[in-house]
């Protein structure tokens, strides 16, 4: 069996208010990326696809907090929690973009005809 290059296994993610209850956006998500293979996270508006990929990326808000689960990215340097990193850390911002990326919701604007 191919070894994963990313494994997201029960994550929960909650948003945090001192106004309000708190509210769980994404709920023991499992997922896995093989190498050759492609995801698509697919679901209504405001289901947590976005929410899901800027986990991955540690680009939450800052009152999202990854409660449970845990993120595996086999990279180059090998496995790593992503999940455990800090969205600033050194290792977060080696993988952030050269690594992993995302084309995020307004793809005219986040893709160029001339470099695409």
């Amino acid at each position: 069996m191919t070894k994963p290059l990313l494994s997201i296994n029960d994550m929960s993610i909650v948003f945090t208010s001192p106004d309000e209850p708190d509210i769980e956006a994404v709920r023991q998500v499992d997922l896995t990326l093989t190498p050759g293979k492609t995801l698509a996270l697919v679901g209504e508006s405001g289901c947590g696809k976005s929410v899901t990929a800027r986990a991955v990326l540690r680009l939450l808000d800052k009152n999202a907090d990854i409660r449970t689960g845990e993120i595996i990215y086999e990279g180059e340097g090998g496995a790593t929690d992503i999940a455990r990193l800090k969205s600033d850390s050194t290792a977060m911002r080696s993988i952030r973009g050269a690594q992993i990326s995302m084309i995020f919701q307004e793809p005219m604007s986040s893709l160029s005809p001339v470099h695409t």
